[in-house]
């Protein structure tokens, strides 16, 4: 490296020394070009520029030494040196021959770059608040995140790899995470440069040479700038944004390097190939088998695409399928599954330079692999050895149980018999039990994570929680359906068992009960427990939770406007839809039914809309007006019977559905959604 004493920490040159007939050569090490004076011009303020080489004395020079080891670069077309144009120190100052002045614009020094530290993955601490590390903001695979400060949480998005090059004398700095490398954004010299990942690709932009200091810390200098890596203001929060700046040596531009030794904790992850971000590891079909086929497949949010990760003394992992509780292992060269693990299922986990972690087997050495590099889904996984591509390396995502969304609750016991609410009530109290499948709404379940592990279980055909009675928690204490009160009584706690499967507790009582199906039904146990299945299912009706705000305001003025009286239920749809400043549309259900409601198809069904049949048997005046109520989401309507009331949405089908078929649409064909 040449630097001008003007100021070293500007004016940098990346290069190296070729003797050529007694003379040097100085070659840029980045685009393999010489130092030329262009034109071979000898005249003063002719400038200086990179070339390919053409072996002419314009690209030849002589140092000179100075007392004060610094030097004089004498070019061979005459009595000219190496200057700095002015003496600027400015970035961007033009480098030119001009005739000896002995100034410090005409004095270099050689910095010799030398490997200052062993390659190998370390932990990158600012000594501001040696808590905080180098990190890529939530684990980002992404070209241009720009790293952060963050407190040291043992992932992988705070590990780098640190790699030096002989040939440059430089260091690239790749994420363990994303695999990409340690750059400056867009090649930006200036101070303020924001520093990110990005994918490598060989420009000095991402090159770093690393400075040990006297305190035993290192300071990071970008190859394009010579600026230092650097915290803003010295903000050691969270979420400090990295950015490059004037090498100052505070301890905003100075790192602890520490070796880490944790790449997994103990949890629950989804396993995802870097070759494709969209293909994860799968049980093919869900089996539960020794032979099964481990394979890529599409998310899907079942348990034979989750992982229970344990970690050992010794750093292996133990990886156990969510479903079936097996373990992956190998056994004469091929994968298996294993009730029990053995020294087979030992997995050791190590980065890959593509991102990721390689698993390699403790007992082969050999490593999962995609076989052929192919994310197809249904791809095979298989044993092969070790050969650092993509194929072999996996980003593992923390994952919950059960996501959100709307569930059939199976017990793995007995798939023909699923979680239900008796008679496909909407009444609270009723009682919810098991029961063969039949694909109704009594047997839907929207399942919402509460958090640290709490869940609530909601009967689509109702709206009302799955609860405890009177909160009472004990051995034999059934189970309902009740209007959500937020209450221990409606949460519940999902348990892997060890044999796979999940087990459900009530949070009553520090989780000591779980739900089982017993001779005397389904009933809360403290010595036994079913196990349970989420299949995910569609719901035919807009939920609740997927409408928009006006929609929702629409919903909370039809539970605020009182009823108007009996036989008046088209009167309370025109008051409601007036009030949300909707207008007041004249006529009764018969009228509103033709005018405005046209669909039949479930799947079409919106909060908001209004249901209605021009006509029913179940009353004198329903037979000439008919019928109308609001769909409120979550298979409920809200109506007038000479009181407000809140239906489920089979029942008054079933009810009011004796004459015509009940359609719907929106009031005055004003589309809320």
């Amino acid at each position: 490296m040449f630097s001008s004493m003007v100021k070293m920490a500007r004016q940098r040159s990346v290069g190296e020394l070729k003797k050529n007939n007694g003379h040097y050569l100085l070659v840029n090490v980045a685009s393999g070009r010489v130092l030329d004076v262009s034109g071979a011009k000898c005249a003063n303020g002719t400038n200086v520029q990179q070339y390919e080489l053409n072996h002419t004395n314009a690209q030849l020079w002589d140092f000179v030494s100075r007392q004060d080891g610094g030097y004089f670069i004498k070019s061979c077309l005459g009595d000219y040196v190496l200057d700095i144009s002015g003496g600027s120190v400015s970035n961007g100052a033009n480098a030119q021959i001009f005739g000896w002045n002995a100034t410090n614009a005409q004095v270099w020094s050689l910095i010799k770059i030398a490997q200052t530290i062993d390659d190998g993955l370390y932990r990158l601490g600012s000594m501001i608040d040696g808590s905080q590390v180098v990190d890529v903001p939530g684990g980002s695979l992404n070209d241009t995140a720009q790293v952060q400060l963050y407190g040291s949480n043992d992932t992988l998005a705070q590990y780098w790899t640190f790699a030096y090059n002989k040939s440059t004398g430089y260091y690239t700095v790749r994420s363990a995470v994303s695999g990409k490398v340690l750059g400056c954004r867009g090649g930006g010299v200036s101070n303020g440069t924001a520093v990110q990942q990005y994918v490598e690709n060989g420009t000095t932009a991402q090159w770093w040479r690393v400075v040990a200091n006297a305190d035993g810390s290192v300071s990071l200098i970008s190859a394009n700038s010579g600026l230092a890596l650097d915290v803003p203001g010295a903000n050691s929060s969270n979420g400090s944004k990295l950015q490059l700046y004037a090498a100052n040596g505070t301890m905003a531009q100075k790192w602890t390097l520490s070796v880490p030794s944790v790449f997994l904790h103990d949890g629950l992850y989804e396993i995802y190939s870097r070759v494709d971000g969209n293909r994860l590891v799968d049980v093919a079909g869900g089996s539960k088998a020794d032979d099964a086929k481990l394979q890529v497949w599409n998310r899907n949010g079942t348990l034979a695409q989750k992982w229970s990760i344990s970690v050992c003394d010794d750093g292996s992992v133990l990886l156990k399928c969510a479903n079936s509780g097996k373990y992956i292992s190998q056994s004469d060269g091929k994968l298996t599954s294993v009730k029990e693990s053995t020294e087979g299922s030992h997995w050791v986990p190590r980065v890959s330079p593509k991102g990721g972690l390689i698993l390699v087997n403790a007992v082969s050495g050999t490593v999962i692999d995609l076989t052929g590099g192919n994310a197809a889904a249904g791809t095979a996984l298989q044993l092969y050895f070790n050969n650092l591509t993509a194929a072999q390396a996996w980003h593992f995502v923390s994952t919950s149980l059960v996501d959100d969304g709307y569930y059939v609750v199976v017990n793995q016991s007995n798939d023909g018999r699923v979680l239900d609410v008796a008679g496909g009530s909407c009444n609270a109290g009723t009682r919810v039990q098991l029961y063969s499948a039949n694909g109704t709404n009594a047997q839907k379940w929207r399942v919402r994570a509460l958090g640290n592990g709490v869940y609530s279980l909601t009967a689509f055909v109702s709206g009302k929680a799955l609860d405890v009675p009177g909160g009472n928690a004990s051995n034999g204490s059934f189970v309902q359906q009740w209007d959500w009160n937020g209450s221990g009584a409606q949460m519940w706690v999902f348990r892997l068992a060890d044999e796979g499967g999940i087990a459900i507790y009530s949070a009553l009582n520090d989780g000591a009960y779980a739900l089982a199906d017993t001779s005397s039904g389904l009933v809360l146990d403290d010595s036994s427990c079913s196990l349970w299945r989420f299949d995910s299912t569609v719901v035919s009706e807009q939920p609740y939770a997927d409408a928009n705000a006006a929609q929702k305001r629409l919903v909370d003025i039809a539970y605020s406007v009182p009823s108007p009286g009996y036989n008046l239920c088209s009167e309370r749809i025109s008051r409601v839809f007036n009030a949300a400043g909707y207008g007041y549309a004249d006529g009764d259900a018969c009228d509103m039914f033709w005018a405005y409601c046209r669909d039949s198809n479930r799947a079409n069904l919106k909060v908001g809309m209004i249901i209605a049949v021009p006509s029913h048997s179940n009353t004198w005046a329903g037979s000439i007006w008919g019928h109308i109520a609001i769909y409120i989401g979550d298979g409920k309507v809200i109506e007038n019977i000479g009181r407000i009331n809140v239906r489920g949405l089979d029942d008054w089908v079933n009810y009011y559905g004796t004459t015509y078929t009940p359609l719907w649409g929106w009031y005055r064909n004003i589309a809320l959604c």
